[in-house]
């Protein structure tokens, strides 16, 4: 399995799980925990379509955060037959934006990413 989250803005993210499962869907969150905190978790709800496409494996995705100190996202997943795992993500620069001139710009798309077997 392959877990992606694109951060879009400060309430939204892309979710993507391809492997077995498959999932690519836009998810509104918002901080749980005060982003004062060394770990921010954060609250999010999943589609209905997204719920039953990992209901029929048996799977749940429990948890999601942010760690600051080391510059990780996290997902906490609860496969079937399987006590919950926490997959970790390290950040990871996909584009470099250019100008409408053809020159490159600072602008940078991120994502948070970790593949897991």
């Amino acid at each position: 399995q392959s877990f992606r989250i694109h951060v879009l803005s400060d309430r939204k993210a892309r979710l993507q799980i391809s492997g077995m499962l498959h999932v690519d869907e836009e998810v509104e969150y918002y901080h749980a925990v005060p982003s004062s905190s060394v770990v921010q978790q954060f609250s999010f709800t999943l589609s209905p379509q997204t719920q039953e496409t990992l209901s029929r494996f048996k799977t749940k995705v429990l948890e999601a955060g942010y760690e600051e100190e080391t510059d990780t996202a996290y997902v906490r997943v609860a496969p079937y037959i399987f006590p919950p795992i926490r997959i970790n993500m390290k950040r990871v620069v996909v584009a470099t934006v250019a100008d409408a001139d053809g020159d490159s710009s600072e602008q940078q798309q991120q994502e948070q990413q970790q593949v897991v077997s």
